[in-house]
């Protein structure tokens, strides 16, 4: 296993760059640019063109990363993912199914309220909606899963419409076992991110001993003149988990980025957060990502500006405690290799009483590389973009009687009889 200052991968950056050039013009890509100079913070972007991208889906992704090869592999693996996502009848098999009968499969472990279906949304337990076959990691038994959850978009009629196509859990690597394991990652630090929208749980990080990866992103934001806040939230998981975000200041036009990352590595997990939120940044300014209207579209301009400062003042207060860089768990030097990885992470979740990991293969098998789809029940998904809602999450608003930002009522919350 190479471990790169953003992500571990079976094989170096150089062949996974020449893996996926063999098959980007075959799935779109029309061309990948370098964007870093757009901004003056210097943290390398890329972006990836796929002229062709279904409607629903993104003709421009983004990579980031410490190095400029770190950002282009990502944002060529990115517009993979998102091309492999694509529904086509052609390409992927469909079954009309209902929800009763997925959750009394005899070979599932999980309910189906656990697959978070959208707030305010009711599962008619005995109506049609198509899924799809995933497997079982562990056992390679396969069960129907709802295809909402596979495919972004998914253009046909699927009948009741609870989750959404949104894109967590979408994963990419040279070999399986790679691409689960970024896939994995991205869902626990949904659920982490889910449970802080509702509840913030964060600590911001003061830096002492920063890794030399870390502190070279914070020289580069800091000597561009903006502020660096960079918070880390505990979690059942045991794994390191930031939020950093890059405040330009007051009255500016992109004022606050934000970015995330979670890794067994507290340095990866770092730095992912932080040029994730430099990729953010640039994304804006670029202006070529076609959902970048979604947020604006929804906020007057006053109601923006109060938001931001009400998220700088969050930000930036110390109230919450703060946390030592060098006290923040580190897994990465009890894992050398992608079975270790993968074999601790299915520990973790196990312990968590998350007792099945499923995925559903992506690519054509003769592709040098893999895309697949990981979905794992009981995890939770809410955000600005996507709300919804499990039984985790029910349970910690039901538990806190204070008002929770997207929610009216629990009331509103509809469960499968």
């Amino acid at each position: 296993m190479i471990s790169n200052t953003s992500s571990w991968r079976e094989v170096s950056l150089e062949v996974t760059l020449n893996n996926i050039q063999q098959i980007a013009s075959s799935i779109g890509i029309s061309r990948v640019t370098d964007i870093t100079r757009l901004d003056k913070i210097g943290i390398p972007v890329f972006s990836s063109i796929r002229p062709g991208a279904a409607i629903g889906s993104l003709c421009v992704n983004a990579g980031k990363g410490l190095y400029p090869l770190e950002a282009k592999v990502g944002a060529y693996m990115e517009a993979f993912e998102f091309a492999m996502a694509e529904f086509s009848p052609d390409r992927f098999n469909t079954t009309i199914t209902t929800p009763r009968k997925i959750a009394n499969q005899p070979n599932v472990h999980f309910e189906f309220i656990d697959l978070c279906p959208v707030y305010q949304v009711p599962v008619q337990p005995d109506d049609n909606i198509v899924a799809t076959k995933a497997s079982d990691i562990l056992t390679g038994e396969k069960i129907d899963i709802p295809a909402e959850l596979v495919y972004s978009p998914l253009n046909i009629d699927v009948g009741q419409k609870l989750f959404g196509c949104r894109t967590n859990g979408l994963c990419s690597g040279n070999t399986e076992d790679e691409a689960t394991i970024h896939g994995i990652c991205e869902i626990i630090e949904r659920d982490i991110e889910a449970f802080n929208y509702i509840r913030d749980a964060s600590k911001l990080v003061t830096t002492d001993a920063l890794p030399p990866a870390v502190k070279s992103l914070v020289s580069k934001i800091e000597s561009a003149g903006f502020a660096l806040y960079l918070r880390y939230t505990a979690n059942v998981f045991g794994l390191p988990y930031f939020q950093a975000f890059i405040d330009e200041g007051e009255q500016v036009p992109v004022a606050i980025s934000q970015g995330s990352g979670l890794h067994l590595s507290a340095s990866v997990a770092a730095v992912r957060a932080i040029t994730e939120a430099a990729q953010s940044r640039l994304s804006y300014i670029h202006g070529g990502r076609d959902d970048l209207t979604e947020r604006s579209a929804c906020f007057e301009k006053d109601q923006e500006w109060n938001a931001v400062t009400q998220l700088r003042r969050r930000i930036s207060d110390p109230a919450a405690g703060t946390i030592c860089y060098s006290t923040i768990p580190d897994l990465a030097g009890m894992n050398n290799n992608t079975q270790s990885v993968l074999d601790c992470l299915m520990k973790i979740l196990a312990d968590n009483g998350i007792e099945q990991v499923l995925k559903v293969a992506l690519a054509p098998a003769h592709y040098p590389l893999k895309a697949l789809r990981i979905i794992i029940p009981k995890l939770e998904s809410f955000n600005f973009k996507s709300k919804r809602v499990g039984p985790r999450l029910i349970s910690l608003i039901q538990n806190n009687v204070l008002s929770c930002p997207g929610f009216s009522s629990l009331q509103d919350l509809h469960y499968m009889d």
